[in-house]
Order: structure tokens, then sequence, then C-alpha cells
């Protein structure tokens, strides 16, 4: 009834839109070779990724995220900055791995893009010390490692690459409200949401990306203001091997 009005766009179709408004070609968003991308506090070589490389990876955000998705993500995922960063991201994992990108059409070691989900992270890396390795969790108010932990942190492999754009919160009603990443030694200052202005959908937008390429480490804490159930899930993408990825098919 309303579809004049409102027209749902795909993320691909979002970049465009906001490439426009800065008056930027796709090609801003390509990865010369003599680029070095600081990822936080870690300075990264990383390879070049042409405007056909760009192309397919956006064909590829629209399979792994779909129209469908709440407005709120998407338009988050798709601002330049954040788009630039997982270009830099998938320089970074060509380079360690000598590796082209194909995105959608990637076979054996041609890299691709799959969703962050519980089966990309290492066994009992998701609420260390719970009784199972899921995200969703009943937890009482208080402080939780969340993924890793200071002591055990997450290892990305050589020949992988992280990004989280932000956390969505499945169940109703929120109930954390401080997330904090640390990267090796390093400490970042932690995110708060005031989680009672949430608005149909629980999204912790995160002002920049946490961008993880090969060989860092980390682990990411969080603080629960009430007691009650939370399946928070990190919105985000992993840039790996096609060879790899077949378990996810």
């Amino acid at each position: 009834m309303f579809s004049h009005i409102y027209e749902m766009k795909s993320i691909s179709e979002l970049v465009e839109e906001k490439l426009a408004k800065k008056g930027k070609p796709i090609d801003y968003l390509a990865v010369h070779k003599s680029d070095s991308k600081r990822f936080g506090l870690d300075s990264v070589k990383v390879s070049e990724v042409n405007v056909k490389e760009v192309k397919l990876a956006l064909e590829q955000l629209d399979v792994v995220f779909p129209e469908t998705l709440p407005e709120v993500i998407k338009d988050t995922i798709s601002t330049t900055n954040n788009i630039k960063a997982l270009m830099y991201l998938i320089g970074a994992v060509k380079e360690k791995t000598g590796s082209s990108f194909t995105g959608p059409e990637a076979t054996g070691n041609e890299l691709t893009l799959v969703p962050l989900e519980e089966s990309e992270l290492p066994d009992g890396s998701i609420y260390p010390g719970q009784a199972e390795h899921v995200f969703r969790q009943s937890l009482t108010a208080g402080k939780y490692d969340y993924m890793g932990t200071s002591v055990n942190q997450i290892k990305v492999d050589r020949q992988k690459g992280m990004i989280i754009f932000g956390f969505l919160e499945l169940v109703p009603n929120p109930i954390i409200d401080t997330i904090q990443l640390k990267k090796g030694g390093t400490e970042y200052p932690s995110q708060e949401y005031n989680i009672e202005l949430f608005k149909k959908v629980n999204f912790y937008r995160l002002p920049r990306p946490y961008t993880f390429p090969p060989d860092t480490q980390f682990c990411i804490r969080v603080q629960a203001k009430y007691d009650g159930i939370s399946e928070l899930r990190p919105v985000g993408l992993v840039v790996k091997r096609a060879d790899e990825s077949t378990k996810l098919y």
C-alpha cells in the first residue's frame, strides 16, 4: 500500500547513494598497493583492492545482509568509513595470504565474505566459563567476558580477518548497557548505551567498527545492567578462503 512512499534498499544501493552525496566515485573505496592502514594502534600492510573487487564485495554484502535487515543496521554498515574499513581488511588478508578476492564467485583459496557467527569463533570463547558456547545466556547484573578473556584472547588466524559493525540484541528487553574492546594489551574506551531509549530494534551501533586483521588478538567484555536473558550477537563479517567456508553452506 505504501510502496510508493517507502522503498526497501540494499546495502550496495545505500553505499552508492552515500558516495554520490560526497561526490565520490566507486573508485574511492579501492585500496592502493602502497597503502598502509592503521587498525587501532596497529599499522598493517595491505595489498591492492581494485574496483572490480570492491564491486564483488558490495554484491556479496547484499547476499549476507538482505534488504529485510532493519534500516538502522543497513545504514550503519553502508557508511563510507565502514565500507572503506572493510576494503582495507580485505587488503590485509590478501597481503597475508597472497590470494585474490572474488567474493561470491570464490573457490579454493580465493577470498570471500561470511557472516560472523558462533562457528567462526574458537570453542569456549563465547562467554567463557558459561556452560554453552552460545550468545543466548541467562545473566545476572554485572560484568562478563563476552568474547575471549584478557588472559586468553581470541587470536584471528593469519589467513582471516574479522570486522564488527555493531551488536544486535535479539530479545525484546535488552539488559546489556556497556561494551568494551581490548586488543592485545590495549584497552579501548567502553561504549555505553541508554538501553531504555532503544526503539523497535535493539542495535548497539559502534562509532567505529572493531576491525581485526590477521594475527590480531582481542577480547570483548560487556556489562549487564539488569538480571535477565540476553542474546547479543555481533553484526559483522569474516574475510576467509572459500575452501574454509563450506561448513556454512
